[in-house]
């Protein structure tokens, strides 16, 4: 039987690996009914399936994995949400949801994650993600229950991941290390000592341009200061994605960005298979009350002829809770187009595929242990459920 220090150390080993890829930016209007943009380039330290799932309203979850988790918290969905996994329903990678919410997660390299304060409610971290897609409808509602709040929810796993939340209107990336939380973007700075509370906050200490890497933004916007005048030909692969989608930002004007050059400038930060498995891009339109939210990827190197999208609103899909659980398979190998119409009924079979795919005999990036908790989640740890009257 593998030591448990062991198989962490390997764990710790390959983040370095697995972190490579991931480089995400956000494209905001000047209206919320001008829509939003939000861009990814992402993949993981081997070949890996992904899926894309409708998450209803009114679905209840417990976010206790294992029996005796301390601080667990339950919440019931208010929001309905599209999100990409390749961990299984309910533990997103990224995702939007029908307020427009975005959230994407990097790895942070060479920050664990602190240990988290009594007065902290815990979750894994893609469990963090699919809370505030459920929950939360504006970047300061995120702020107030995971960073400023008297008791924060706070991510947890053996490898730290930071996170881009973005509305209509401001971003900011959200990381915990060092026994304090961050969140840094268009609305400023504030930093919360995780044990005391005690706040700092520079509302002058703004960041513009929604962007992320694996480096946590204080080191990124630094890069990106040092190198403003003379390109830096010394950077670290990760802060030299982040320059450069900051400067493909920086040039985009005020109408939507065409699929075309986002996917090009995708391209720019390709680290090749399978440290970047695939580029995608979520788009956000709102159509009277109602937001529709578009889903479109394609590998690096393909044309944009092969370019597949699905799109979901609530005209053309049931997002309420009481019906199967949609999905739709990530298929890179086949032909572009509207991919919308082939959803399927999630399974067992479907979470035990995308989440036991990244369990290693050797001991890989998460143990087995780890992983089987995410299998019986959907069967175990929801059910739907009205939501209480305000």
């Amino acid at each position: 039987m593998l030591n448990p220090c062991r198989i962490l150390a390997v764990a710790l080993a390959l983040v370095s690996v697995s972190a490579s890829a991931s480089t995400g930016f956000h494209i905001a209007r000047k209206s919320p009914r001008d829509g939003a943009q939000y861009a990814i380039s992402t993949g993981w330290y081997s070949p890996a399936r992904a899926a894309v799932v409708l998450n209803p309203r009114h679905l209840h979850r417990n976010g206790a994995l294992e029996a005796g988790t301390a601080n667990a918290i339950e919440w019931t969905s208010r929001y309905w949400s599209l999100a990409q996994t390749m961990f299984g329903a309910g533990f997103p990678m990224s995702g939007v949801n029908e307020r427009g919410l975005i959230i994407q997660s990097t790895v942070l390299r060479d920050r664990p994650y602190p240990s988290a304060p009594a007065r902290a409610r815990v979750l894994q971290r893609s469990q963090w993600s699919q809370y505030h897609l459920d929950t939360s409808e504006s970047l300061a509602e995120v702020i107030s229950k995971s960073v400023t709040g008297e008791h924060p929810v706070i991510p947890s796993g053996t490898i730290n991941a930071q996170f881009q939340v973005c509305d209509a209107k401001d971003c900011a990336v959200i990381a915990y290390y060092d026994d304090k939380v961050v969140a840094h973007g268009s609305m400023g700075r504030i930093e919360v000592d995780l044990v005391s509370g005690a706040q700092k906050v520079d509302k002058a200490n703004r960041w513009p341009w929604a962007t992320i890497s694996n480096h946590s933004l204080d080191d990124a916007i630094a890069a990106v200061q040092r190198c403003k005048a003379t390109p830096c030909a010394d950077l670290d692969d990760s802060l030299a994605r982040f320059v450069r989608v900051t400067s493909a930002v920086r040039s985009y004007g005020s109408k939507p960005v065409a699929q075309t050059r986002l996917f090009a400038d995708l391209a720019t930060v390709d680290q090749g298979f399978p440290k970047t498995t695939w580029n995608e891009v979520y788009s956000v339109t709102q159509r009277g009350d109602r937001v529709s939210v578009r889903l479109s990827f394609k590998t690096p190197g393909a044309p944009i002829e092969n370019l597949q999208w699905l799109e979901v609103n609530e005209a053309a899909f049931e997002v309420d809770c009481g019906q199967p659980l949609r999905m739709w398979w990530i298929d890179l190998a086949r032909a572009g187009g509207d991919r919308t119409r082939e959803h399927v009924a999630h399974t067992r079979e479907a979470q035990e595929t995308l989440a036991l795919q990244h369990a290693k005999e050797s001991g890989g990036v998460f143990p087995r242990a780890i992983l089987e908790p995410m299998v019986t989640a959907p069967e175990t740890k929801t059910a739907c459920r009205s939501l209480p009257a305000d």
